[in-house]
């Protein structure tokens, strides 16, 4: 929204309200700390090494944040193969790779869930290594691939908060003969009254809904949109 910062009858100043400004700088804030949490919650790999020795198969199991920063580390002894388990609900449970120890325990593989097509690769993976005994081998357990499709939506969101809170402001002065459009932080425009040809409303439709936007024409053919509402075109307009 765009609010009138000085109106007399040599100056005309309009610029985007403060307060407008703040709520998308929040918006902003906000789904990016969305974004930071879903990445932290979710986009996590799993790297598990295994080697056999004289006490069995044992399984060092690392924890990473988008697969670079190590967030948890364990040993998993006495390892005889990999399971699908779950939690939560039976009628709508979350599943994870789970580690099935001669003891009869399960460890499960990472404390973030999957889907149950990509738990049961990675154990169909690794249950084959089971079987061939192989000495040694590494094993990489993705994030669940709905978390990497969500993940861009709140920090697309987020830019289009940051790029709306952008400061914008238009000035008209007599005296000076001038109209000066600054957009954003180092955008800045300046034309000369006598350039202006036109100030119009035009009105376009988009997704069913009629869509009213403000132009300036410019002697020449030149077009630009101003960062107005109509309401606002007529006190414009005297001014020119």
């Amino acid at each position: 929204m765009v609010e009138i910062v000085e109106s007399t009858p040599r100056r005309l100043v309009l610029r985007k309200s403060g307060r407008t400004i703040r709520l998308f700088l929040l918006g902003g804030v906000g789904m990016s700390l969305v974004g930071c949490l879903i990445v932290y919650l979710t986009v996590r790999t799993t790297s598990v090494r295994c080697a056999r020795g004289p006490a069995g198969l044992t399984c060092d199991v690392t924890e990473k944040l988008l697969g670079i920063i190590p967030l948890a580390s364990r040993r998993v002894e006495n390892v005889k193969g990999a399971r699908v388990g779950y939690t939560g609900e039976a009628s709508d449970p979350s599943y994870r790779v789970e580690l099935a120890t001669e003891d009869g325990h399960a460890t499960p593989l990472s404390s973030i869930t999957a889907s149950e097509q990509q738990c049961a690769s990675f154990v169909g993976t690794f249950n084959d290594f089971v079987r061939r005994g192989q000495g040694a081998d590494d094993f990489l357990q993705l994030p669940d691939w709905i978390a990497i499709v969500v993940l861009p939506v709140p920090f697309v969101f987020a830019l289009f908060c940051f790029a709306m809170a952008q400061p914008y402001r238009l000035e008209i002065d007599r005296d000076l003969a001038c109209l000066t459009i600054r957009d954003g932080f180092t955008s800045k425009a300046s034309h000369p009254l006598a350039d202006v040809d036109d100030l119009r409303v035009e009105e376009r439709a988009h997704d069913g809904q009629t869509i009213r936007e403000v132009f300036l024409l410019l002697k020449g053919g030149e077009r630009l949109q101003l960062a107005i509402e109509p309401a606002l075109v007529d006190l414009v307009g005297d001014y020119i």
